[in-house]
């Protein structure tokens, strides 16, 4: 079970803190200035991008290079730190971390896509949550960004009605019919296939563990 869910969001934020400042302890003691500057950085951008989707949750109605700045914020930003700090302190040479950078945040990308896909056409049961939970508190994610794109006004009309949490299955459903999941899915892809190649210009004895878990990304269910 996740901490939230055994122990209540209070605590959960509490240790989420408590992990951030450990880290944050453990960069400082790596005595790399560049480390701590990219990782502080990075933790600002994931703070406001979460405040940004705090504010604006329930309007249904934005662009693309919104919720593209955001999603890079809160989720592919951590890949990216990942990627970069394990660069950085195996002694790879500043051009060579990065590129580790880029293709972290082209994986995160492509990993938030998916996730968001899988609100739409994923299993409930195994995803270990009920699918249409971000269209329901009023998340626009890019399959519903795409469909509303395209100016059908049925759908306007569902998302913008004041009872929209009502309409939840059929939103779900017309963005499906339109096919629009499978649009944003090619996006995931395209951002799958930056990282992979990104990776693929590096030598590194672990490239094939990273491209794999990338990869994996495909198939993913939950």
């Amino acid at each position: 079970p996740t901490l939230h869910t055994s122990g209540g969001t209070k605590r959960a934020v509490l240790v989420g803190d408590y992990l951030l400042a450990r880290s944050l302890e453990l960069a400082s003691k790596a005595n790399s200035e560049t480390l701590v500057k990219v990782m502080t950085q990075g933790m600002t951008r994931l703070c406001v991008s979460e405040i940004n989707q705090d504010f604006t949750q329930g309007n249904l109605f934005v662009s693309q290079k919104d919720y593209f700045e955001r999603i890079r914020g809160k989720t592919a930003e951590l890949f990216a730190l990942c990627c970069f700090a394990g660069a950085h302190m195996g002694g790879a040479e500043e051009e060579i971390c990065d590129e580790f950078y880029q293709a972290g945040l082209d994986f995160g990308l492509a990993f938030q896509i998916d996730d968001d896909v899988l609100d739409y056409r994923g299993d409930g049961k195994k995803m270990g949550k009920s699918a249409g939970g971000d269209l329901r508190v009023g998340i626009p994610t890019l399959p519903l960004i795409l469909a509303l794109e395209d100016n059908n006004p049925y759908l306007s009309s569902l998302c913008r009605s004041r009872f929209r949490a009502f309409f939840t299955r059929k939103i779900r459903k017309l963005v499906m019919d339109g096919g629009y999941d499978k649009e944003a899915m090619n996006v995931a892809v395209k951002y799958k296939k930056s990282s992979i190649d990104r990776l693929g210009k590096i030598g590194f004895s672990e490239k094939e563990t990273l491209i794999s878990l990338i990869n994996f990304l495909e198939n993913r269910e939950t």
